[in-house]
């Protein structure tokens, strides 16, 4: 979803994905084990090896996409995700809308959301939102937004003002 499908495992590129996600504190929410195939990459890189096995690069990409999935800024993902339910809806949006509609639906409880036929894109974007722990903050208003979450089957759940 979010590395090309032509990944090449490096040391520059694995050591600035583990730099930005201790920067960020999403190294330790990563699973044990891609935590653990990374270092051994970036040890192995550091000895002068290549990495040459299809399966242990698809391993790495894999591994990787779990660490920038946790990576990446909220407000990207919201944006995403409304993105994709609005076009699901056949509704125009704009960036601010898209933004607050995936708030909303990444806000909503897993077993509140009404069962939506989503796509691979859409789904996947729910999944990497859904490792996330805790709520998302929104300050603005979601009052125009009854109607698309009705479509949806959902109700405006209170958001958290900080």
């Amino acid at each position: 979803m979010f590395l090309a499908a032509g990944f090449v495992p490096s040391l520059v590129s694995l050591s600035a994905l583990k730099s930005r996600a201790l920067r960020k504190g999403a190294w330790f929410r990563a699973h044990p084990a891609a935590r653990a195939l990374i270092d051994a990459a970036i040890l192995y890189l550091r000895a002068g090896g290549r990495i040459k096995s299809p399966a242990l690069a698809e391993a790495l990409r894999k591994a990787a996409e779990e660490v920038l999935r946790l990576t990446t800024p909220i407000r990207v993902l919201a944006k995403a995700v409304g993105y994709a339910l609005a076009r699901q809806l056949g509704v125009e949006v704009d960036e601010e809308r898209a933004v607050a509609l995936g708030l909303q639906w990444l806000n909503t409880p897993r077993g509140w959301r009404r069962a939506v036929a989503l796509r691979g894109e859409v789904a996947g974007l729910l999944q990497s939102a859904d490792m996330r722990r805790g709520r998302v903050v929104l300050s603005k208003s979601l009052g125009s937004y009854r109607v698309a979450l009705g479509q949806l089957g959902m109700s405006l759940v209170p958001l958290v003002r900080r």
